[in-house]
């Protein structure tokens, strides 16, 4: 057993030899754990479930080919109001529709109240 990459426990089926010494019929499983590893894990946090389902809109930027990525994706997230759960490029399109030296960034913005 893993919690945060680290090993705090063994899960396993007991041996067939125990079993059968003492005819416990169906194969028990049994496992060891630490429990100050356990305990010492912060409980999660209770986040209310939002009543509204996520809306979607996507949002397209033509800017030269030059304009790297990151600055934008860091200004749209540090615009955004609270409701802006994800902010993430999923196009660039370069060629027929475009200035020579243009691309368009298309962002996928998802909200949520």
């Amino acid at each position: 057993m893993l919690l945060d990459g680290k090993s705090i426990g063994v899960l396993g089926e007991l041996h067939p030899l125990w079993v059968q010494k003492y005819d416990l019929g169906a194969t028990p499983t049994v496992f060891e754990i630490d429990l100050d590893a356990l305990l010492a894990t912060p409980m999660p946090e209770y986040h209310e479930v939002s009543r509204y389902p996520a809306v979607v809109r996507d949002i397209a930027l033509v800017t030269s080919q030059g304009q790297a990525l990151q600055p934008l994706l860091d200004a749209m997230k540090a615009a955004a109001p609270a409701i802006v759960q994800e902010v993430c490029l999923f196009d660039v399109f370069q060629g027929k529709g475009l200035a020579e030296g243009q691309k368009s960034l298309a962002f996928r913005v998802v909200m949520q109240d």
